[in-house]
C-alpha cells in the first residue's frame, strides 16, 4: 500500500513456461498446497481456490498477512504513504502510542511531561487537521508502564502524516513488563487508517508482545477472538475479512543486518468470496533500509478446501500469484502484478 518508495529493479521472470504438460509459475515451481508453518487449526478451510477467484483470494490473503501490523504501527509495518510507521525509532517497544508519546516528550526522551500533556485530553494532530485524545490510567501512579495500566487513544479525522488519516479508538491494557519486553492486550473499535487510495477499518482484540534482544526487535501479534478488517483499495477491491482466534503475525527487525523477517499463520474468512482459507509464511523479508516497503523476498502460502495459491515476492514492487486449483502440484495459472495492485 505504500506510495512513497525507493525505486527497485523489477525481477524479470517468465510467469508461464509450459513443461511436461503443466505450467511452472514465476515462483519457481509447483508446490501446490505447501504450508510454511504447518497446519494452524484442526478443521478445514471452506473455500475452493480456482483460477477464477485467485485474484480475490490474493487480495484478501495479503491484507490478512500485513493488516495487523498496520493497526499496531510496527516500526516496519507497511505504511500507505510511508509516514507514521517510518517515524518509530528502531527498538521502540511502544509502537503506535510510543510514536504519539514522542510528539510530547522532553528533549531527553523522558515522559514525565508527555504524560501530563496527554492526560489533558484532546489535542490537534498536526497542521493538517483532526484531533486525538489520549488518556493514560496509571493504576499504580508510578509514571511508568506497568501491569494494570490502561492507555486509550481516540482519533477524529486525525492526520499524523500527509494523506494519512486515523479515526476510531485503540485501547492498550498493559499485561506484562520486563526489562526486555512488554505485552499489551489491544482492543480496536472502529479503528481506521486511510489514504486517498486505501482504507482499513479494524474491530476486535489481539495480544501484542514486543521484546528486544539488541539488535533484534521481535513483535508478535495474536488475535484474541475474531478480528475483522474492512478494506477498500483503488484496484478496485473491497472486502471484510475475519481473522480467526489465534491468528498470529511475528516480525523480527534485525537492525544489525538491516533486514526484517515476517512469519504468519492462521485462518482468514472473506465475506466477498464467501469462504475461509489458511495462510502461512515462514520468512517474508524486507530491507530495513526501506522501512515501510513491501516484502522483497519470500512466499505467502494460501491453502483452501481444495486448491492452493502461492504469492511470491519478486521485489518490493512486484509479486507473482501461482494457482494450483486441483492440488496436483502443477500451476494452472500464473501472473505477475504490483504490490500496489495486490493491496
Amino acid at each position: 500500500m505504500t506510495t512513497k518508495a525507493t525505486t527497485r529493479s523489477l525481477v524479470q521472470l517468465a510467469c508461464a513456461v509450459s513443461l511436461a504438460g503443466g505450467l511452472y509459475g514465476c515462483g519457481g515451481g509447483g508446490g501446490g498446497g505447501g504450508n510454511a508453518t504447518g497446519d494452524v487449526v484442526s478443521s478445514s478451510p471452506t473455500l475452493a481456490i480456482t483460477s477464477q477467484n485467485s485474484d480475490a483470494v490474493g487480495h484478501f490473503a495479503a491484507v490478512a498477512a500485513l493488516g495487523l501490523q498496520m493497526s499496531w504501527g510496527s516500526s516496519n509495518s507497511v505504511s500507505l504513504t510511508g509516514g507514521l510507521a517510518r517515524s518509530a525509532a528502531p527498538g521502540s517497544r511502544f509502537a503506535l502510542l510510543q510514536a504519539l508519546h514522542a510528539r510530547f516528550s522532553n528533549a531527553d526522551g523522558s515522559r514525565s511531561q508527555s504524560l501530563q500533556v496527554l492526560e489533558s485530553g484532546e489535542v490537534p494532530c498536526s497542521n493538517a487537521g483532526g484531533t486525538m485524545s489520549i488518556t493514560i490510567d496509571d493504576a499504580d501512579n508510578n509514571g511508568a508502564e506497568t501491569p494494570g495500566d490502561v492507555e486509550t487513544a481516540v482519533f477524529k479525522n486525525c492526520m499524523l502524516a500527509p494523506n494519512e488519516t486515523y479515526d476510531g479508538t485503540m485501547r492498550l491494557d498493559v499485561a506484562d513488563v520486563t526489562d526486555a519486553s512488554i505485552t499489551y492486550n489491544v482492543t480496536l473499535t472502529q479503528f481506521s487508517y486511510g489514504t486517498p487510495n486505501h482504507s482499513l477499518t479494524f474491530n476486535g482484540s489481539y495480544v501484542a508482545q514486543e521484546s528486544l534482544a539488541d539488535p533484534v526487535l521481535t513483535t508478535t501479534l495474536t488475535a484474541n477472538g475474531a478480528v475483522t478488517i474492512a478494506v477498500a483499495t483503488h484496484a478496485p477491491y473491497s472486502d471484510t475479512l475475519t481473522l480467526a482466534n489465534g491468528f498470529v503475525v511475528r516480525e523480527q527487525m534485525d537492525y544489525g543486518a538491516r533486514r526484517a523477517a515476517l512469519s504468519v499463520a492462521g485462518r482468514v474468512e472473506s465475506a466477498s468470496v464467501g469462504g475461509s482459507v489458511d495462510i502461512s509464511a515462514a520468512n517474508l523479508t524486507t530491507s530495513t533500509a526501506a522501512i515501510g516497503m513491501y516484502p522483497d523476498n519470500g512466499v505467502l502460502h494460501v491453502k483452501g478446501k481444495v486448491g492452493a495459491l502461492s504469492i511470491t515476492a519478486l521485489s518490493s514492487a512486484s509479486v507473482c500469484l501461482d494457482t494450483d486449483s486441483n492440488d496436483d502440484g502443477l500451476i494452472e495459472s500464473s501472473k505477475t502484478q504490483s504490490w500496489d495492485w495486490l493491496l
